[in-house]
């Protein structure tokens, strides 16, 4: 899709071209390269690839342009001409832009079976790791035993008396420290931080 940088092949699809609008009464021949040269200056500064050029002379010889014209009888100004190459070239690109994302695209390669054994052994010692660290059913509450999820549940005596443990041993903890947990001192806490702010 190289601009066409040969004038003497854009020069004769443009004289096949306006050749049939000149039959009877054509310009003489001094215009009729005068208006072949504007043509050929047209297409070569706007770039075109000789295929687009050749598919617009096409187009309007047989009065299938994609740019309505208001008269097929009358030859197209240069400019005209150059439009309708482009937009030919609309369809060609988006071909190309495909056929280059075809080839671009990246290729799978199905897995070898060193990987396919690798992906395997991975996998076990993940299910492994998590059935090692799974929870057991005990504290998980009657709801997961029935495979319900129901976050109310109430816990089973085992996690209930975990729980009354960990509260135990975190209350010992405050008394060691001095503090006395009980709910009148939170208050008086509170109270005392109001009044100092």
């Amino acid at each position: 899709m190289e601009p066409c940088t040969n004038r003497t092949h854009v020069e004769a699809v443009i004289n096949r071209l306006l050749m049939g609008f000149d039959i009877g009464n054509g310009p003489s021949d001094e215009n009729a390269v005068t208006l072949n040269g504007e043509f050929v200056e047209a297409c070569t500064k706007a770039g075109l690839p000789l295929v687009a050029v050749v598919g617009a002379a096409e187009r309007i010889r047989s009065a299938t342009t994609l740019i309505p014209r208001p008269n097929h009888r009358f030859r197209p100004m240069p400019p005209e001409f150059v439009a309708e190459a482009r937009e030919g070239m609309v369809s060609v690109r988006t071909k190309l832009v495909r056929v280059r994302r075809i080839l671009a695209a990246e290729v799978y390669d199905p897995p070898t079976d060193e990987q396919r054994a690798e992906v395997e052994k991975a996998r076990k010692a993940a299910a492994d790791h998590l059935q090692r660290h799974r929870a057991s059913p005990d504290d998980l509450g009657d709801a997961y035993q029935d495979g319900k999820t129901i976050e109310h549940e109430p816990l089973s005596d085992h996690a209930a008396e975990r729980e009354r443990r960990e509260m135990d041993r975190q209350m010992d903890l405050l008394r060691s420290a001095g503090r006395d947990p009980n709910l009148t001192h939170l208050i008086s806490n509170l109270d005392r931080r109001r009044v100092g702010a």
